[in-house]
């Protein structure tokens, strides 16, 4: 009998389907038997016909002589009976084998019925004892006896843990709740493609307006350029006649292919190499400020284009730096050059003779500015290593960056001697030599009599008309009748907003004022300097700025920064911009405006504002910062110097500049400046921070920065910060880059090689 080995709910299924296979054993045996008796009944038939030769031979054996026929037939009689009892008796041995055989097989499932009950199951007292019975009996039963066995309905054993064994019920239910699950996968993510979303673009062959059209997140790229190309016929001629197929579709530098649709990009949450390419959440997966990557979440515009265009511009920049989307590849980090600072100066404290890490290191520093830095790291590693030819090209970049182009000619030209198959080195050295040629014939042209100011010069009869030149004439004259050092007074209750560097980006200025709301006479405004280089948006920078400082003279104020001198604008793209929306004499007159911007602003006689930082002398005051003559380009050196360009270092006391040009300060430093000025803390700006802002020499020193994700390549925030004349306690407001059209950073400097040190 089979022994059931499943659960007790299933136990009386299972007992039918034994009595059901018991039953068909027993039909079996009955068959067998038929089956024998038939062929017992017909053994006489066949017995002669399977012996009849051995019956010949022994009677041929056994007689000698001539016998009489009676003879014959008895002795072949006798021989046919002594073969058929030897038959007989085989046969009989051959049953007795056969049922011994199923004694025993009968036994062995007995015992092994007894096992499975006494593992899982237990029996009532009665039964057991009928089951020892039966089992003493069960060799003397035959077949057809043992099938005649009442089989006991089985209980589970309470203290047995069944959990493992199969449940039909139990996996009904879970297979029926997977498939609901899996059915409200499916529909979760249909209803996802049927959601809609805006996809900002601008048809692209150089410039080009942003458009917007709205698809579904389930429609492929190949559907997203048709409905861009029907939108487009109506405003390009040339599009006519394209198709779908010849346009193509770049996001953050990435080539997407058309079969592609935005839900998977949503899905994979890709990015391209400045960011995501379609909006997700992505906060839980920002990275820690000191870690060497930072995410950004803001997305660019996607640019539309004919292949054709493509094709013949793929060389030049920015085509040559788009490629095809791989999805195995990522883009999904920004480089942090603060963090890289830090990881080569260990590994350099480690090995301090290996000329890379100071070149890298020079790299990095060249990044962030710290230009005297960088000149020292690769003058080091030209030290280690007379003959490496990257040391002299960081120097001469460094040189480059810091207005020196006689040095960094000369660093260039050795470079190119080396390797003069080095484009890159090629066209900087060329860019030197064209600058260094300019200087020296503007230096032989010019004379001994005082040059007459722009101002002075401009008809305004005859440009009645154009109301710029009016605005900075206007300006001028406001500028001019500050102090170098403006004392600024906050009501109790009232806000005062002190913004850090904007850098020409214009859509980040109108950000600020959407946030913090428009500058007025009760919501003023303090922009500390570096209006404008980097951004391709500075005139409309500063003239937003001039505009609201004429219009709020005593509720909007601005400081000077580095940025607002004339060898800074014609370096990092104010003075291209300024000649290529208006003209030269522009420029120059822009330069007399910034001269005569104050250098700093005391707010409440309470907080110090001013761009760079403090000075190189511990006796300076805030009466001597009033006297200083402003009306000039930047000095090497002094007060007006260190206002502009020094920044706060973490150790005490003070240090060469990083930058070149005017120092570092420590902790100490800034502790004594507030002591004999009678001030509680500072604020300046000068630096990138990757949170918009930093607090220093324990909240004495504050620095602010407003141009989020700086030259479209840092991944920063920006901030700015809110005071109450009461307590001058500082909130910080903090906010990302909002998109802007596809102009790139130094966009119009006339050093194009600069954009690449940006």
């Amino acid at each position: 009998m089979a022994h059931y080995k499943g659960a007790a709910s299933e136990a009386g299924r299972a007992m039918q389907l034994m009595k059901k296979r018991e039953k068909e054993m027993q039909d079996l045996e009955i068959r067998k038997k038929k089956i024998e008796e038939d062929l017992r009944i017909n053994n006489i038939e066949t017995k002669f016909a399977a012996h009849y030769d051995a019956v010949e031979q022994q009677l041929k054996s056994s007689t000698i002589g001539l016998v009489t026929l009676d003879e014959m037939k008895a002795k072949q009689e006798n021989i046919m009976k002594e073969r058929e009892k030897k038959l007989a008796q085989k046969q009989a041995e051959k049953e007795r084998e056969r049922l011994r055989q199923i004694e025993a097989k009968q036994a062995e499932k007995n015992r092994q019925k007894k096992q499975i009950q006494a593992l899982s199951f237990t029996l009532d007292d009665d039964e057991a004892a009928e089951a020892d019975t039966e089992s003493e009996k069960s060799f003397k039963r035959s077949s057809e006896e043992v099938a005649h066995i009442n089989l006991k309905k089985v209980k589970k054993d309470p203290m047995a843990d069944t959990s493992f064994l199969p449940d039909r019920e139990r996996e009904e239910e879970e297979n029926r709740l997977r498939e609901e699950l899996r059915q409200e996968w499916v529909d979760q993510q249909q209803k996802l493609k049927e959601e809609e979303i805006d996809i900002t673009f601008s048809y692209w062959d150089g410039s080009g307006h942003r458009r917007t059209v709205r698809v579904k997140k389930g429609n492929s790229i190949y559907q997203f350029l048709q409905k861009v190309l029907e939108l487009l016929r109506k405003e390009f001629s040339e599009l006519k006649t394209v198709m779908a197929d010849q346009l193509m579709y770049v996001k953050e530098d990435l080539i997407l292919p058309h079969h592609y649709t935005f839900y998977d990009f949503i899905v994979m949450k890709a990015r391209g190499k400045s960011g995501p390419l379609f909006q997700f959440d992505v906060h839980d997966d920002v990275r820690l400020v000191s870690d060497a990557s930072i995410e950004k979440e803001e997305s660019h515009a996607g640019k539309v284009l004919m292949r054709s265009w493509y094709e013949r511009n793929k060389h030049i920049f920015p085509a040559s730096r788009w490629e095809p989307y791989d999805p195995t590849k990522t883009y999904n980090k920004y480089t942090s050059y603060n963090a890289a600072i830090e990881l080569y100066t260990k590994a350099i404290e480690k090995n301090p003779n290996v000329p890379v890490y100071y070149s890298n290191r020079s790299f990095a520093y060249l990044k962030t500015e710290c230009f005297g830095y960088a000149l020292n790291d690769a003058t080091k590693s030209i030290e280690l290593d007379p003959t490496y030819v990257k040391g002299f090209y960081r120097r001469a970049d460094a040189h480059m960056s810091m207005g020196k182009w006689k040095l960094a000619q000369k660093d260039y030209e050795y470079v190119t001697k080396v390797r003069p198959n080095d484009k890159d080195a090629k066209l900087k050295l060329n860019e030197c030599s064209k600058v260094v040629k300019k200087l020296a014939f503007e230096k032989a042209i010019s004379v001994e009599d005082k040059k007459k100011f722009i101002a002075d010069t401009i008809n305004l009869d005859a440009m009645s008309e154009f109301l710029i030149p009016l605005i900075l004439l206007d300006i001028k004259k406001y500028f001019m009748a500050q102090p170098s050092l403006v004392d600024v007074t906050i009501p109790d209750k009232e806000k005062f907003t002190v913004c850090g560097d904007i850098h020409g980006q214009f859509y980040d200025l109108m950000n600020i004022f959407e946030l913090n709301g428009l500058p007025s006479k009760t919501n003023p405004y303090l922009f500390n300097g570096d209006f404008v280089d980097r951004g391709s948006f500075s005139v409309e920078c500063i003239f937003t700025l001039f505009g609201y400082k004429l219009l709020y003279p005593d509720h909007f104020y601005m400081s000077r920064g580095n940025h607002e001198s004339a060898t800074m604008n014609q370096m990092y793209g104010f003075d291209g911009e300024v000649k290529f929306k208006y003209n030269a004499q522009m420029a120059e007159l822009f330069t007399e405006v910034y001269n005569w911007l104050p250098l700093a602003h005391c707010l409440n006689k309470r907080v110090l504002v001013m761009h760079g930082g403090l000075f190189s002398r511990d006796d300076v005051t805030l009466d001597e910062i009033r006297t200083i003559e402003r009306n000039r380009q930047p000095p090497d050196e002094g007060p007006m110097c260190e206002l502009l360009w020094s920044d706060p270092q973490p150790q005490d006391g003070r240090a060469p500049s990083k930058r070149g040009v005017g120092c570092q300060f420590g902790p100490d430093v800034t502790h004594a400046f507030i002591k004999l000025n009678k001030l509680d803390y500072i604020i300046r700006s000068h630096e990138v921070k990757d949170s918009g802002y930093e607090v220093a020499h324990e909240g004495r020193c504050i620095t602010v920065f407003s141009a989020p994700n700086y030259c479209d390549t840092m991944g920063n925030k920006g901030a700015f910060i809110n005071l109450t004349g009461e307590s001058m306690v500082p909130k910080y407001i903090v906010y990302d880059a909002v998109p802007h059209p596809d102009v790139r950073p130094m966009m119009y400097s006339t050093n194009s090689l600069m954009y690449r040190l940006c």
